[in-house]
């Protein structure tokens, strides 16, 4: 499946119920507060690790959280974040990702997030709609 094609079914499966921020969540700007998620669902078709940046702080107080998700695949050459679009264009992605590359940023593990309720309720939803509307 083409990326692009799994970033337009994305955006028509999320909704505040599959968002991390739903009093964020609108549809302009729907897949804020899904990185995570995102994340998994594109984990799920394409392979690759799951990376996480912390935000600094006045970053985060702006925005409404802490922390973002996105895929690296090719052996961690590629980064691929389908939920990007959610910042504003004044925040600085390209910096953000560059240094979580390094020390300020990790790979996280899906088994273990997936054991928090909350967070397995948000990706099977969204992941059953994927399906759905990929059918």
């Amino acid at each position: 499946m083409p990326l692009q094609r799994l970033k337009t079914v994305l955006k028509k499966a999320a909704s505040a119920e599959t968002s991390f921020t739903p009093r964020l969540w609108t549809k302009e700007n729907p897949l804020q507060g899904h990185c995570l998620v995102a994340a998994f669902v594109v984990q799920d078709f394409f392979g690759g690790t799951l990376r996480q940046g912390r935000l600094s702080p006045r970053w985060a107080k702006k925005l409404g959280f802490k922390t973002h998700c996105w895929n690296m695949l090719a052996a961690n050459t590629q980064t691929i974040d389908l939920s990007k679009e959610q910042f504003p264009a004044d925040f600085p992605y390209d910096i953000f990702i560059r240094t979580s590359m390094g020390s300020s940023g990790r790979t996280i593990s899906r088994p273990r997030l997936l054991k928090i309720q909350s967070v397995r309720k948000r990706y099977l939803l969204l992941r059953s709609r994927v399906d759905f509307l990929l059918n």
